[in-house]
């Protein structure tokens, strides 16, 4: 701001390194110039010497290091100086540096040739783990999700990281507590910084309109796409487009996948997710909308199941642009054929949480209660092959709310039977499902000779089925058998047949029940009800475990391998409590121990896995590990569930922990309490009680549970051995 300031401050610069007079006033009036000021009338020619004079007198005390940033964005006369300083200086100790885009190269293509000292270095994106120790010196202590979101969203791009954690801070969405960063609320949907958009928008500024439209049409169609789906949207030939894409390759805009293993090779990408989303966010409402519909109808003409996901996104896209409600609603039922095949595409990959998503998507623009039935039964069937019961009892609600919406009360009850079976079968609420379903009998009684009847009937014997209530369960059971047998009702058939050979196990008729068991599981695997086929199985697996646990762990094994084929979390999950307990009988126990931890979670939420900590508490007293940590845990999971067997299943483990210390007392009563709860622990619980009693030197107690076992009428081979060698151990005592 002060001239003669700068004026002396010049001159004293130069006198410090410069000797001859005359080449010293040549000096300060090239640098005045250079500041923008009257350089006393050297001559435009002179510049060039004069600067590099200056510089070589500087490096002949010390080394001089000249950086220059973003040079793509010089001016000729600066990348001359640039050059001229490199050819004339080459034996003076100065280091340049010049730090540019690849646009750089548009300018000079020749920049560096034949410079005999000329390096170049790529600067590649920094690795996620490199980002998260950037994220740590930047923000310590920040919690790792909020890490994950910014590293995953910063592509590994520093600028776009710091710029991010700016704009978070800034927000209030991150705050400092105790000396350590966290969250506030979800970092989820992280906008572009301004800063960053600023940036990244000035960059797209530069190019050619022709190619900033065609970088937009690129945008569109996502972060990764093919040179004929861009030419279908830009409406432009593919011979045209190869040379403006090869020079969006050379800016950096765009990188080409070229690894002859990768399943996208020949496809183009974004660098960065940030500079499609500022290419994206750019366009006018009307202009994304007739790309995406372009996009829309290039997929279909490929005629590709593996494209249904991109074909159902456009469309979904285009219908939130619509500019009118009649336009809306066609789009919208284009989106939803769309997205139901997408999420066909993606069930059939045993990619249920993603065609979840899909119908999710679908139900968002799906206005009639007919539609959103359909929907949410598709996705209902997609979510019982996960875990999150909360999902499930979601969509069998959402089928039920448009049923009642439609007012066909066949449908009502039928959706009603299927509701409440959520809650016994997800939710080991057997209590909540009664109440719901009995609710739905008073309403629904005169509906008795339908199928919508017997589905409610037989859904009402297994609510009271499990909880052992088991003269109304057999009731409830019988009448909805009469009519499923009446209306050649298979899938109610099945599940009648499994439910009363279970309920004949109880009644102390062991033969006719694994009978009928066997019989409605062989039912269900004939005609593909893997419900009832999943249902029938773990039974069976259970039962097994005091007949052949051999034949129970093929069982439950050739489950499992059903459950990873069909990719159902569910049926895997259902099958590998029954099947550890069989290989616990078995002597299978690196087997079990494997499948365990394979299946516990590390931080476990729902009740579905209790049972897993129980057994692996069962395994560990028997090795002579603690188990009060896993019985805790499968403790603290079933708050809330009415299933009794969940009780009786603690006091089981407890039985085994106290046996291993030698606590044959506590044993033998945890034992008896497990008996008390669910009858079916008889062939379980009772002979570790026996077992705990004669430890104690009790013979004549272990003979009185013998007898008890014996009277309960439970049979199997395993069962006989326990007995056998119980009765062994009396006698040496």
């Amino acid at each position: 701001d002060d001239e003669s300031a700068t004026r002396e401050r010049i001159a004293a610069i130069v006198r410090t390194h410069v000797a001859d007079e005359d080449e010293r006033r040549w000096i300060e009036a090239a640098l005045l110039a250079l500041l923008g000021y009257d350089g006393g009338g050297i001559r435009p020619d002179q510049l060039f010497a004069a600067w590099r004079t200056f510089f070589e007198r500087l490096a002949a005390s010390n080394p001089v290091v000249m950086v220059f940033e973003d040079i793509h964005h010089a001016d000729t006369g600066l990348l001359d100086f640039i050059d001229h300083l490199m050819e004339w200086s080459r034996n003076v100790p100065i280091t340049v540096i010049t730090l540019a885009r690849p646009d750089l190269i548009d300018k000079r293509p020749d920049w560096g040739a034949g410079k005999r000292t000329f390096a170049s270095i790529h600067l590649e994106p920094l690795s996620p783990d490199d980002m998260r120790l950037l994220l740590g010196g930047l923000v310590p202590g920040l919690a790792s999700k909020a890490t994950e979101a910014i590293v995953g969203r910063a592509d590994g791009i520093p600028l776009y990281a710091v710029e991010t954690v700016r704009m978070l801070l800034a927000q209030g969405r991150i705050v400092l507590e105790e000396g350590a960063y966290r969250p506030v609320g979800t970092l989820d949907d992280l906008a572009v910084p301004e800063t960053l958009t600023a940036l990244i928008a000035a960059r797209l500024d530069g190019l050619d309109p022709l190619d900033r439209a065609l970088i937009e049409d690129a945008a569109v169609l996502g972060q990764s796409f093919t040179l004929a789906g861009l030419a279908a949207v830009a409406g432009t030939a593919e011979t045209e487009l190869e040379p403006r894409l090869r020079a969006f390759l050379r800016r950096e805009l765009l990188v080409l996948d070229v690894d002859p293993r990768s399943p996208e090779r020949g496809q183009y990408s974004f660098v960065q997710s940030l500079i499609r989303e500022v290419a994206y966010n750019t366009l006018a409402r009307k202009d994304r909308k007739t790309r995406h519909l372009a996009a829309a109808r290039y997929f279909e003409t490929l005629g590709s199941e593996e494209l249904a996901g991109g074909l159902a996104g456009h469309y979904l896209a285009a219908q939130k642009l619509a500019g009118d409600q009649t336009e809306a609603a066609t789009l919208a039922a284009q989106a939803r054929v769309a997205l139901r095949g997408a999420a066909e595409r993606a069930a059939s990959l045993g990619s249920h949480e993603q065609a979840v998503v899909f119908l999710r998507q679908a139900l968002e623009v799906a206005s009639e209660p007919a539609d959103r039935a359909d929907l949410h039964a598709r996705a209902g069937a997609s979510a019982r092959r996960g875990l999150d019961a909360g999902v499930v009892e979601l969509h069998a609600r959402g089928v039920l709310d448009a049923q009642l919406e439609i007012g066909d009360r066949q449908a009502i009850a039928s959706a009603t039977a299927e509701w409440g079976r959520v809650f016994q079968s997800w939710y080991a609420d057997p209590e909540r499902a009664q109440e719901i379903l009995t609710r739905a009998w008073e309403e629904f009684h005169d509906l008795e000779e339908t199928p919508a009847g017997a589905r409610l009937a037989a859904a009402l014997g297994a609510a009271h089925r499990a909880r052992q209530h088991d003269a109304e369960g057999l009731e409830w059971t019988e009448r909805s058998l009469r009519v499923a047998e009446r209306l050649d009702l298979i899938e109610v058939i099945a599940w009648c047949l499994i439910g009363r050979g279970a309920l004949m196990m109880a009644a102390e008729r062991p033969r006719e029940g694994l009978v009928l068991t066997r019989g409605g599981h062989q039912l269900a695997l004939s005609v593909g009800l893997e419900d009832q086929e999943r249902g029938g199985r773990t039974l069976l697996t259970f039962y097994e475990q005091w007949g052949d646990p051999v034949a129970g762990l093929s069982l439950g094994r050739d489950g499992l391998e059903i459950a990873r084929r069909t990719a159902s979390r569910s049926y895997g999950a259902q099958m590998v409590g029954n099947s550890v307990i069989c290989a616990f009988r078995a002597g299978e126990w690196v087997w079990a121990s494997t499948i365990l931890d394979e299946w516990i979670p590390d931080d476990p939420t729902s009740g579905q896995f209790a049972e897993f900590f129980i057994d692996r508490a069962i395994l560990s007293a028997a090795r002579g590990a603690d188990s009060t940590a896993d019985i805790a845990i499968a403790a603290h999971l079933r708050t809330g569930i009415t299933d009794p067997q969940f009780e009786s299943y603690d006091h089981w483990a407890r039985a085994w922990s106290a046996f291993a210390l030698a606590a044959f007392g506590e044993a033998r009563r945890e034992a008896e309490v497990a008996v008390g709860i669910t009858e079916y622990f008889h062939p379980l619980a009772s002979p570790l009680a026996a077992r705990a009693a004669l430890w104690a030197g009790d013979p004549a107690a272990a003979a009185a549970i013998l007898d008890l076992i014996a009277a309960s009428g439970y049979r199997g081979a395993a069962l006989d051995l326990d007995l056998k060698t119980l009765r062994a151990g009396i006698v040496a005592v």
